[in-house]
């Protein structure tokens, strides 16, 4: 069974420590997966790097969206005269403009 060396929060090398004691180091919090560790023959890295030593943390729940509408091939949109209600609203009346302006956005929204 291979040791493992540790650096403590002052940077002094720490061990050498089995792999049950260095369970045991991260069940208390000592090591964390930021603490830097060492192998017998010299190898550096980091201790979250270490397969099973830290639990996973579980994956996030699968997203169950809508599936989204697309007409068939084919299959033009409907005219929603937004140019017009524009013109209207600008050229001849204003309150009649807004409304055809707001009835031409939902007509274009309600077919996507």
């Amino acid at each position: 069974m291979a040791n493992w060396f540790y650096y403590d929060s002052f940077d002094f090398k720490q061990g050498p420590i089995t792999q049950e004691d260095l369970q045991s180091l991260v069940a208390q919090g000592i090591i964390t997966p930021q603490t830097k560790m060492e192998t017998e023959d010299g190898k550096q890295g980091l201790a979250g790097q270490i397969k099973g030593l830290f639990p996973q943390p579980p994956a996030p729940p699968l997203q169950n969206y809508p599936p989204q509408y697309s007409p068939p091939a084919g299959i033009k949109p409907p005219t929603d005269y937004l140019v017009w209600s524009v013109i209207t609203t600008l050229c001849c009346c204003l309150p009649l403009g807004i409304v055809a302006i707001i009835m031409s956005v939902q007509a274009k929204s309600a077919f996507q």
